[in-house]
């Protein structure tokens, strides 16, 4: 942070991955959510914040036969994308560059298509909302982003994250 702000920064973008935060169903791990709110505070005198929901490849539940461990995936937990019907099969073919997964993998495919899914989107929504009131008390945070890429616009239907990204924004207020 001493750099950026010698280089004359005031804005960072601070990726939280769910899966991080909530490895689990129902609680969030407090080591995580500590060195959050110690990011957090760090940049409150010096630096505006983006939020941003971060996730590449959906989840790291892909990962599995990854032969190059700096691709990687990250996002929804494990546990929430086993609770469709049929769970995705994290069995693939890692293909290069990473980001093409996004439109050869059908089970990325699969997983994206169905965060519309009724359990994710609650899911998604009740995780949203417990972030919203960790940040609420930073009011250097100016932006929420429900959940990064725009590829989202063409594999799914960016409204899906209304739903969530209203609960973040009253937790926040």
């Amino acid at each position: 942070l001493t750099r950026l702000k010698a280089d004359g920064f005031n804005l960072i973008r601070v990726p939280v991955v769910w899966e991080r935060l909530q490895p689990n169903p129902g609680a969030f791990d407090s080591d995580v959510v500590e060195a959050l709110e110690d990011f957090l505070r760090s940049t409150q005198n010096d630096f505006y914040v983006i939020i941003d929901i971060h996730q590449d490849l959906v989840s790291s539940f892909f990962n599995e036969g990854i032969k190059k461990p700096e691709n990687h995936g990250d996002g929804v937990p494990a546990w929430v994308l086993n609770k469709l019907t049929p769970a995705p099969n994290n069995r693939r073919n890692w293909v290069e560059p990473w980001a093409t997964n996004y439109f050869l993998d059908d089970q990325i495919k699969y997983a994206l298509k169905n965060l519309s899914n009724p359990t994710v989107l609650a899911e998604f929504s009740i995780f949203a909302e417990r972030l919203g009131k960790i940040c609420k008390n930073f009011p250097n945070i100016i932006a929420y982003e429900p959940l990064n890429e725009p590829i989202f616009d063409i594999l799914c239907d960016r409204s899906i994250f209304d739903m969530p990204y209203s609960n973040l924004m009253s937790a926040v207020t």
